[in-house]
């Protein structure tokens, strides 16, 4: 099959037209268009208020590319004008503190960002001043001023994402740590061992380093009975 543009004898490519009419046909949108004659000098894109000059089919390379692929030079493209968006009002920082708190009629609860723990629920952080801040402290020191050199603040209710400065009480960091449930703090305030030993006076030795007690009585039982078994 030959190709069906008047005067060309060459094989049929694709559309019933040869290699090099179809090549035409895609670029001008006319198969019959000479080679070396096909856009006026200056001649601008068929789009309005476009400006560009003419690559091919009329349109300049962005219209064409979009025609090409999408059937029409002005589809595939958000439009260029973006709505401004609002600016939303500054709230002002004791406002926008307390939006974050959910006020209970026990506890003041945070509800924005919590440090990691690795025993559970973390405490609150809000990001002030440029840095991250614990939320409790800075609604301590909102309500009631700095806190002392030296001294830390304990939960009285015992929940570290409460913000409730009637809950906070601003102490040294040995008796925050004595008001704890760890193990250790329990360990600290046993005055008897598991056998019934006291451990105070001439029946305690102090191991770890001086950081945690052993009961003598306790010891020597284990030496006799190991003693024994040999």
């Amino acid at each position: 099959m030959t190709c069906t543009v008047e005067g060309c004898d060459s094989k049929a490519y694709k559309r019933q037209m040869c290699n090099a009419h179809y090549i035409r046909w895609r670029r001008h949108g006319d198969p019959s268009i000479q080679k070396h004659a096909r856009y006026a000098a200056g001649q601008l894109c068929a789009v309005n208020d476009c400006g560009r000059p003419v690559l091919a089919k009329g349109f300049c390379k962005p219209h064409y590319e979009r025609n090409a692929k999408y059937g029409d030079p002005l589809a595939g493209r958000p439009s260029t004008q973006v709505p401004q968006a609002v600016p939303r009002p500054r709230v002002p920082w004791p406002e926008r503190f307390w939006q974050y708190v959910d006020k209970t009629d026990a506890c003041w609860l945070w509800m924005g960002s919590l440090t990691k723990s690795a025993t559970g629920e973390g405490y609150g952080q809000v990001r002030l001043d440029g840095r991250m801040q614990v939320a409790h402290r800075v609604s301590y020191e909102m309500a009631r001023g700095a806190i002392p050199d030296g001294l830390t603040l304990d939960h009285l209710c015992r929940v570290r994402r409460c913000v409730n400065p009637d809950h906070l009480e601003a102490v040294t960091p040995r008796e925050n740590w004595s008001r704890g449930i760890s193990p250790m703090v329990a360990f600290s305030k046993q005055t008897h061992c598991k056998r019934g030993h006291p451990l105070s006076g001439d029946n305690v030795t102090m191991a770890n380093g001086g950081k945690s007690r052993r009961c003598k009585a306790c010891k020597r039982l284990a030496y006799w009975r190991k003693k024994e078994a040999l």
